[in-house]
């Protein structure tokens, strides 16, 4: 789960992996990561803006799923 955290004035948020990360070390990503058991795609969105950037959304934030993807390693 990844999460676009746009500014009212624009500005799309990413956040740096470390260069130790095992999978896309150094990247620069969209705040994210898995979605719980039993877990909402709305919910774990703001839960992992919390989580990977403090960035507390409330209850009453406005989040719109528009596409999604799975990333797989080997």
């Amino acid at each position: 789960m990844c999460l676009a955290i746009i500014s009212k004035d624009g500005k799309l948020l990413f956040t740096k992996r470390a260069n130790t990360m095992r999978a896309y070390p150094s990247a620069w990503v969209l705040p994210g990561g898995h979605l719980d058991p039993g877990e909402s795609l709305e919910r774990c969105a703001l839960r992992e803006a919390e989580e990977e950037v403090g960035v507390i959304c409330g209850e009453n934030a406005e989040v719109t799923p528009f596409f999604m993807f799975e990333s797989v390693n080997s």
